[in-house]
C-alpha cells in the first residue's frame, strides 16, 4: 500500500462565499468523530461489536490512531495520517491500520453514492453499524449547516464531497433483517392534544395543564424526560426539564430533540438515550464555551439554546455553576 493510502484529506468548505472562515470548533468536531470512527470500525475488524468507552485494545491505539501532518489556509484543508509503518511488515501487505482505513473510505463512497449495501458489508454487526452511524451523522453536515465537507484517501485523486444521508435513508443504513419484539414493559404510545405551559423563546414544553383528548398510535413511544444529562461521571444540570419524542422506525428507537438538533438511534430504547445523553454532552463541550468569534450565525443561536438550557455541571460530586 502506498503512502498516499496511510492518511486522509480533508476539506470544510464554507458556503459563505464572502466570509469564508470555518470556525475551530466545526474543525474539532470534525476531526474528533473522524478518529472515533478509525477507532469503532477497528473494534469492528478486530473483535466484531461495538467500541466501548475507556481504554481500547492496544493494537487499536497503535495502528488507528490519526495524526494531523499539515493544514492549509482558505478553505480549511487538513491532512491526516497514521503512524509510520512497521519496518517489519512484509513489503506489499496492508497493516491493520491501513485495512482500517480502507474500510473507512468504503463506508464513506457508501454515503456519497447512496450504497447502505456496502456500509452493511463491511459492519454487518447492527449494534455496530448504529454507533459508527452515528458518529457519522456527527462529522457529515446537513443541508442546514452552513460548510461542505470532502475527502480523499489519495492525494493524487481530486477530493470528493460527503454527503450524509438524509432521516428518510437512515434506516436503510441501520435497520436490521430480524424484527425486533416489543418490550413487555412498553406502556401505550399516544398522540395527545393538551393545554401547557410553552417557553416563548424556545419553543420547549414547559408543563402540561390540561390533557383534552389523545389518540392510540403504533408508531410513537413514550417520551423521554429529564431535569439533568448524566455521561460518563460528567452530569449538566438543567434549567427546566424536557421532553424528548421518541419513536420506532424499522425496528430501531429514535430519541429527538429539536432545539439542538439532536437525533440519537438505537436498537433499544436504552441505548438510544445514552447515545442522545453523549451527543447532547458533545454539543455542551464544543459550543457551550466557545467564544461567538469562531463560531457561525447559526452555530451562535445553538450555543444561546444550550447556554439557556444548562445552568450547572457537576464532576464527581463537585458542582460548577456556570452562570446563566
Amino acid at each position: 500500500m502506498g503512502e498516499a493510502e496511510r492518511g486522509i484529506t480533508i476539506k470544510l468548505a464554507s458556503k459563505d462565499t464572502k466570509n469564508g472562515k470555518i470556525p475551530v470548533s466545526i474543525f474539532v468536531k470534525t476531526v474528533n468523530s473522524i478518529q472515533k470512527t478509525m477507532y469503532a470500525l477497528g473494534t469492528v475488524r478486530l473483535k466484531g461489536e461495538p467500541a466501548s468507552p475507556g481504554r481500547k485494545p492496544s493494537i487499536i491505539e497503535k495502528e488507528c490512531e490519526l495524526f494531523l501532518l499539515k493544514v492549509e489556509p482558505g478553505s480549511l484543508l487538513a491532512q491526516l495520517a497514521l503512524p509510520d509503518k512497521e519496518p517489519s511488515l512484509a513489503v506489499g501487505v496492508p497493516s491493520f491500520g491501513e485495512c482500517v482505513l480502507q474500510d473507512f473510505e468504503k463506508v464513506l463512497n457508501s454515503f456519497s453514492e447512496k450504497k447502505p449495501e456496502v456500509f452493511k458489508s463491511i459492519v454487518p454487526d447492527a449494534k455496530c453499524r448504529k454507533q459508527i452511524y452515528n458518529n457519522l451523522v456527527s462529522l457529515l453536515p446537513s443541508e442546514k449547516d452552513d460548510y461542505e465537507f470532502y475527502f480523499s484517501f489519495d492525494k493524487s485523486k481530486p477530493l470528493r464531497k460527503a454527503y450524509r444521508p438524509s432521516s428518510e435513508e437512515a434506516v436503510k443504513y441501520i435497520d436490521d433483517v430480524e424484527n425486533d419484539v416489543e418490550n413487555s414493559d412498553d406502556l401505550e404510545k399516544l398522540m395527545i392534544v393538551a393545554w401547557g405551559i410553552v417557553d416563548k423563546d424556545t419553543g420547549e414544553l414547559r408543563e402540561i395543564k390540561q390533557i383534552i383528548e389523545y389518540d392510540i398510535l403504533d408508531d410513537v413511544i413514550r417520551p423521554y424526560r429529564a431535569s439533568e444529562i448524566s455521561y460518563g461521571n460528567r452530569k449538566l444540570l438543567l434549567s427546566y426539564e424536557i421532553a424528548c419524542p421518541v419513536i420506532k422506525e424499522e425496528g430501531y428507537y429514535i430519541v429527538q430533540y429539536e432545539p439542538l438538533g439532536i437525533q440519537a438511534y438505537a436498537k433499544s430504547r436504552e441505548e438510544a438515550i445514552n447515545e442522545f445523553k453523549e451527543e447532547f454532552m458533545m454539543i455542551w463541550d464544543i459550543y457551550g464555551n466557545e467564544s461567538d468569534d469562531n463560531l457561525t450565525q447559526d452555530a451562535i443561536q445553538l450555543k444561546k439554546r444550550i447556554k439557556g438550557l444548562v445552568k450547572g455541571e457537576q464532576l464527581i460530586g463537585d458542582f460548577k455553576n456556570i452562570g446563566n
